[in-house]
């Protein structure tokens, strides 16, 4: 048969068994639809659906376009295919017919022509191959070849998976009103090929070094990765990031490194870098880049450091610039500042100091400019130096120069003594031919008389053959004084093809001297230096800076050279803490408050070194730190994986970085490597050493990925310390074959230390062979003790997690177990234990669900206890058509804190059976008990719902009980549509009347002659108020009808009826004290509208008042709106009104009797009455007293009076009054603060027996710490503690015997009553004892105005109420008599006329 008839029978036979499967999956999907859905609208829809999708199967067209083959100029023409005329679709007689093309624009590739019979060979001669091949045996192929070297195993978790509940919601019923859209098969149309080559590249790299120890940790952080953003700029970055963290200042650090390479477009080279570094001495921050961009060059460098210590402040910013593009340009600047702080010495000082070098060359044209200024404060007692220097240099440098010499010699004299004189020379040499060379030197100094000199020399040269530039540049400088010493900064340039080199330094040393023999001594140094040419690019920079014995450096190097790049960085560190044993003192410090001034007492004699413990961890004065760090990646020798010319890709290298810390106290060595010349292999490593057995660790890790059998990836990791201890081994092993997939974990830590000691293994393992499965487990046992509080105990956990699945099933069960028994306080006793099981299996008919969780609890310590035990239990089963769950619940608790006891009992049940789209049937029951110290407190409720399509049932039960609230609630549901009936009850009883109430109500609903009836009737009662209510509701003929009774003894019955339909409605509200009033209105339409508005008296309850008609009545060929009042009516009722206001006092008065309120309101009137009967005494009984003695009777005499008729009330009242509290008996104010006073003095007493559970043990170190009182006497801090101890004990001990001893607070009013008498009497005793003339004449004039200001308001009184009320009352009268004319008149009926447009 023909090659092709054999192609498109294939392709035509696979098409047709994909239209068959289409079919028949369209097929028994209908099947289930139809099954579930049954003669739904829908499945209709869904049919055609189905029928849309074969029909597209058969005529479906889809075209491949155009395209350009990659990396060649052929192109591949558009095909188009229709399924709907596959078979008549034919192969052309030759296979491949491929004209003439070219590759990348350069190799031409002659016209191809295969034909199908050249295939057919093809194929008979690779048969032919296979068949005559003689296979070698095994051992001629891996001869000896043995397995030396297992990877370890390292630690995969996965994460807990937790299966939300499911539930099954019920299929809703398809509306007509949403139909589906017809389902339209879119144009398949092929994407285009992509005509561009995709290389991979490299990824990301990462480690991480962490060491935890008691005194110290740290983090470090290693990360290099492939950062490119776009496909035209490809970027590398490098990260090192370390953190130290500590108690102790000198070992917390900070730092943090990055690097950057990115290649912009493909077309230019940009490298960068950043280094930060934190401590608590230094801060150091530094960023620089170079940029390349053919023969253009551009770096940048900043750096920033900061030194502080307690006496010096220092910081030093250099900044650095150099451009190479069609000229060159560079710029440094450096900045330098200090502070120095002695107050023991009066010593203050400030100095600052700029750097600033720029160089510009713009053509043949170089232009140097060089600035510097420096301004310097320093006083020492009465002593004082201030200076202030600047200086700026320019060079400019041009093919047309030949030489150039400039010499200056001057002298300066200052009109200080002190100052002396300045002599300066300066010189200048020049030398060039132009387009050859050019030379230059610069020679510029100057001296004081007072020994001080500087100096500056600068020399350049430029090769223009060469294309050479060579600059350098000296400045020296010498200064004395207080601070003396030397500067120096210099600086070497050299530019020429394809190299540049830039060496920038600065050095100070300096001295500080004083009247007395101390000295200081301060040196500092910082350099730069950039290489950068064809085979090495080096950026390079150190600084250094000392203080007498405190000295810090630091350096950092970026290199790239043909065998590696690295990036290279140190810090250190040397000081001398001998200062730390010399005693100081704290003076006295006075305070001041808005309302008290305090000073606190001069404490002496503390010596850090001593009172801290330092000494038993500074074992060495001379204290030095030492850091290191290194990245390093070590390029790949072997031949590149691909050669594209210059910008070649190399096989991955070894990235290596190793990090070091050294101190007299701690040392750390640690390195990372990524190797990767067979296998990728991740190792690690860290090593700690210290004389402290607590700091000596060890970790080592290792990470490989193998591929020679399938994927395995192994880690492993090791930590050894004397306080904790670590393994962890992990694989991960994948089947390429056939995707298995197995995963195995185990990890194992040991912590000893003196308060906790724990073992805890967790492994894990899962795989898919079979089919998936996981299991986790999880176990530790620990033990504490606690010193302080004497807590010693042991306890321990286990956690197991199970689970597995198929396409058919999932399960999944979980168990968490734990206890713990301990003591503290020698007595106390601390017990627990929690057990938890869960677990849950689900399949495609059911899901199982169960849930146990038991759990108790003890705390008991001497009266302190605290109990509790919980038991819980859920156990959930569903099927297709089925749900059933049950939950049960108990926990008893008991608790005694203070005065406060309780003991409770809690359990629950509730279970649901759910029929699908038949029944539900759940029942919830619930009690809770409670008593305690406050009363009893108990809820119990129970609910039961039967729901089903015949019936609904639904019942609620409640018994809260509370000391103070009891309520009762009841409610029931009960029938079938459309007839039920609902009853709800509620009863409530409490202490307060006010809150006693009882609620009973029905509604009812029943079909009357085709129609619904709704009916509901309450009644409540609450204290002297009951109320009825009736309620109907019809629903053919709409109407509705409603009546309130509200019955009250203490105030009046009231009766309310309301009835409407559709042509009117009705309302009335009648009294038996005040009779009937009602409203009416009829009529469908205005035009036959009638209202009234009546009463009925109760002396003729049969005979109606009318108050107020409207009807529409006729008028000629209109109708008019007729309104009749009566006012005869409306006067009736204001009067009755006001004869009715005449009972509302006594009506109040008795509900104030029966509620207790008028013992209150009769207390306060006889307070105003005796009050009053004292304002009011008759003054004549004072005659033959002096005046003074009169004025003293009138005024304080009776304020005494007075204050005593409040102070009686007041004692009285807490006296007679009692109170019903919680836990307590019925008692009186006084009584009830007595308990509230022991309570709190037994408390102080106990506080006061247990000070030393409240003093820290920390207090001990500083006990030889002396304090200097104001008085002059000295203590130590022990001494100082016992004497608070005591006075504290005794204090306490006194404030509860007052508390126990002292008296209530009416005992304290009554005495106070007394004791404002006993005042009153001697001060009456002395004014009579006073014989004055001239007093008696001026206090005659005070009683006279006194006494006309007492007949004044007594007069002011009768004023009112003949001369305000009096008139009122006659007005009123007179203004009634005038309206019986007007309401006599028409007996009262009056008639108003509105026309009425608008009538049917």
């Amino acid at each position: 048969m023909d090659i092709r008839e054999e192609i498109m029978q294939q392709v035509s036979g696979i098409y047709t068994k994909v239209v068959a499967i289409a079919t028949d999956a369209c097929s028994a999907v209908m099947e289930i639809i139809q099954t579930i859905f049954k003669d739904q609208a829908i499945v209709t829809e869904l049919k055609q659906i189905c029928d849309g999708v074969k029909t597209g199967l058969k005529t479906a067209e889809f075209e491949i376009p155009s395209f350009t083959f990659p990396l060649t100029d052929l192109v591949v023409p558009s095909i188009k295919i229709s399924l709907e005329k596959l078979q008549e679709f034919s192969l052309p007689s030759t296979l491949i017919d491929l004209p003439e093309f070219i590759i990348l624009q350069y190799y031409t590739v002659p016209p191809v022509r295969i034909e199908y019979d050249d295939i057919r060979q093809g194929l008979l001669d690779l048969l032919n191959f296979i068949a005559n091949y003689e296979r070698p045996s095994v051992d001629d192929i891996f001869g000896d070849l043995r397995i030396i070297y297992l990877p370890d195993i390292s630690a995969i978790t996965l994460p807990e998976i937790s299966l939300p509940e499911i539930s099954f919601p019920e299929i809703p019923k398809y509306s007509l009103e949403h139909k589906l859209s017809d389902l339209q098969i879119p144009e398949f149309t092929l994407p285009a090929v992509p005509s561009e080559v995709m290389i991979p590249c490299f990824g990301k790299l990462y480690g991480e070094v962490m060491v935890t120890i008691p005194i110290f940790n740290m983090r470090t952080t290693m990360e290099f990765l492939n950062s490119t953003e776009s496909a035209e700029t490809p970027q590398f970055t490098g990260h090192i990031t370390s953190h130290g963290s500590s108690e102790y200042d000198i070992l917390k650090y900070t730092l943090d490194s990055t690097a950057r390479l990115a290649i912009p477009k493909m077309s230019r080279v940009i490298v960068a870098e950043t280094l930060k570094i934190t401590h608590s001495i230094l801060a150091f921050d530094h960023q620089s880049s170079v940029s390349l961009y053919g023969f253009s060059a551009q770096a940048v460098a900043k750096s920033n450091m900061k030194i502080t210590i307690a006496s010096l402040t220092a910081n030093i910013l250099n900044n650095a610039f150099f451009a190479l593009e069609d000229g060159m340009s560079a710029n440094i600047k450096t900045e330098y500042t200090d502070k120095v702080r002695i107050p023991a010495l009066s010593w203050n000082s400030d100095h600052s100091y700029t750097n600033e070098v720029t160089l510009k060359q713009d053509g043949l044209k170089i232009l140097l400019t060089m600035t510097e200024e420096a301004k310097g404060h320093i006083s020492v007692q009465d002593d004082s130096d201030d200076f202030t220097a600047k200086s700026i240099s320019t060079i400019i440098i041009t093919p047309t120069t030949a030489t150039l010499t400039i010499s200056t010699d001057g002298e300066v004299i200052s009109t200080d003594v002190e100052c002396g004189s300045l002599k300066f020379k300066q010189k200048i040499n020049a030398e060039g031919v132009a387009l050859k060379y050019f030379d230059f030197n610069a020679h510029i100094e100057g001296n004081y008389d007072s020994g001080e000199n500087y100096v500056l020399i600068a020399s350049g040269k430029a090769n223009l053959r060469e294309m050479k530039v060579e600059m350098k540049a000296a400045y020296d400088t010498k200064f004395t004084g207080l601070l003396s010493g030397t500067f120096s900064s210099s600086s070497n340039i050299l530019v020429q093809p394809f190299e540049m080199i830039l060496d920038f330094q600065n050095k100070a040393n300096t001295k500080l001297s004083f009247k007395d023999p101390l000295t200081a001594k301060i040196d500092l140094q910082n350099d730069y230096a950039l290489i950068l040419n064809t085979d090495m690019q080096k950026l390079s920079t150190v600084a250094i800076a000392r203080f007498n014995q405190y000295k810090y450096s630091h350096n950092f190097t970026a290199a790239n050279n043909g065998d590696e790049a690295g990036i290279y960085a140190g810090v250190n560190e040397e000081a001398n803490l001998e200062f730390l044993t010399v005693p100081f003192s704290i003076p006295p410090i006075e305070f001041e408050t808005l309302i008290i001034i305090f000073n606190t007492p001069e404490i002496s004699n503390i010596n850090l070194y001593e009172h801290t413990r330092l000494k038993h961890l500074l074992t060495n004065f001379d204290q030095a730190i030492d850091v290191d760090a290194k990245i390093v990646y070590q390029k790949s020798k072997a031949a590149p994986i691909i050669d594209l010319g210059l910008i070649n890709i190399h096989p991955l290298g070894d990235l290596i970085s190793e990090v070091s810390f050294k101190s007299s106290i701690f040392s750390l060595n640690a390195n990372a490597g990524i190797y990767g010349k067979d296998n990728p292999v991740i190792r690690f490593g860290a090593i700690t050493a210290s004389e402290f057995e607590g700091l000596k660790s060890k970790l080592e890790g290792t990470s490989s990925l193998s591929t020679k059998s399938g994927l395995k990836v192994a880690n492993s990791l090791l930590l050894e310390n004397r306080h904790i201890e670590g393994t962890h081994e992990s694989t991960v092993t994948i089947n390429t074959d056939n995707f298995e997939v197995a995963l195995s974990a185990t990890t194992t830590a040991k912590i000893n230390l003196p308060i906790l000691t724990a073992k805890a293994n967790h492994q894990f393992t899962a795989d898919n062979k079979a089919h998936p499965k996981a299991d986790l487990t999880f176990k530790t046992e620990y033990t504490f003790d606690f010193p302080i509080i004497k807590l010693v105990g042991k306890g321990n956990a286990e956690n197991i997690l199970k689970g597995e699945g198929t396409h058919t099933f999932i399960s999944a069960e979980t168990l968490i177990k734990g206890t713990i028994d301990g003591t503290f306080l020698d007595s106390g006793i601390v017990k627990g234990a929690i057990n938890y099981d869960e677990s849950i299996y689900l399949n495609g008919n059911s899901l199982r669900y169960a849930l146990k969780t038991v759990a108790d609890g003890n705390l008991n310590y001497g009266n302190l206890k605290i109990v509790f035990d919980v038991d819980e239990h859920l156990s959930v089963e569903t099927a297709m058509e089925r749900v059933y769950a049950m939950l049960k619940f108990s926990s008893k608790n008991e608790a005694n804190i203070g005065g406060f006891n309780t003991k409770g009992d809690h359990t629950g049940q509730a279970t649901v059976d759910l029929d699908l789209l038949k029944s539900l049937v759940a029942v919830m029951k619930i009690h809770l008990s409670q008593p305690s110290t406050f009363g009893d407190l108990r809820i119990s409720e129970m609910v039961l719902a039967e729901l089903s399509v015949s019936k609904q049932k639904i019942d609620y039960t409640s018994k809260i009980i509370s000391p103070v609230y009891t309520t009762g609630v009841a409610a029931k549901l009960d029938g079938s549509t459309p007839f039920y009936k609902t009853v709800l009850k509620a009863t409530a009883t409490s202490p307060v009347v006010f809150l006693r109430y009882n609620f009973d109500s029905f509604m009812n609903t029943t079909m009357e002659n085709g129609v619904l009836v709704v009916g509901a009737n309450a009644v409540l009662t609450l204290g002297d108020f009951t109320m009825d209510f009736s309620n109907v509701f019809r629903m053919g003929d709409p109407s509705h009808t409603m009546n309130v009774d509200i019955t009250s003894p203490a105030f009046t019955d009231v009766n309310f009826l309301y009835a409407a339909q559709s042509d009117g409605v009705s309302a009335s509200v009648s009294t038996p004290t005040t009779g009937h009033l009602g409203f009416q209105l009829q009529g469908k339409i205005p035009s036959e509208i009638n209202a009234r508005i009546y009463s009925r008296y109760a002396s003729g309850p049969g005979d109606d008042v009318e108050i107020l008609i409207i009807r529409a009545v006729p008028k000629g060929n209109e109708k008019v709106l007729l309104v009749s009042y009566n006012l005869l009516a409306t006067r009736d009722m204001g009067e009755g009104l006001i004869e009715r206001l005449q009972d509302i006092p006594s009506c109040v008065q008795g509900f104030a009797e029966k509620y207790g309120i008028d013992d209150a309101i009769n207390r306060l009137f006889n307070i105003v009455q005796k009050i009053e009967n004292i304002l009011r005494v008759d003054r004549s009984s004072y005659s033959g007293h002096s005046e003074l003695s009169k004025l003293f009777r009138s005024v304080v005499v009776t304020y005494q009076k007075t204050i005593q008729v409040l102070l009686d009330a007041a004692i009285n009242f807490l006296r007679e009054t009692k109170y019903k509290l919680p836990g307590m008996d019925e008692a009186t104010l006084p009584e009830i603060c007595i308990k509230i006073r022991f309570i709190f003095a037994e408390m102080l007493e106990k506080l006061a027996n247990n000070q030393e559970i409240y003093f820290s043990t920390l207090m001990e170190n500083f006990s030889t710490v002396e304090m200097t009182f104001s008085s002059g006497k000295v203590m130590t801090v022990a001494e100082v503690q016992e004497n608070v101890k005591s006075t504290l004990r005794s204090h306490l001990a006194m404030i509860a015997g007052v508390m126990k001893q002292a008296e209530g607070l009416d005992v304290f009013l009554e005495k106070l009553g007394q004791t404002l008498q006993e005042m009153v009497d001697k001060a009456q005793e002395f004014v009579e004892s006073i014989k004055s003339d001239i007093l008696e004449t001026v206090v005659a004039h005070l009683n006279t105005f006194y006494n006309k200001l007492l007949q004044t308001l007594d007069e002011l009184t009768t004023a009112f109420a003949i001369f305000v009320l009096l008139p009122i009352s006659i007005f009123y009268s007179n203004i009634l008599t005038s309206l019986d004319e007007l309401f006599n008149a028409n007996n009262g009926i009056q008639q108003i006329e509105f026309p009425l447009p608008f009538f049917q």
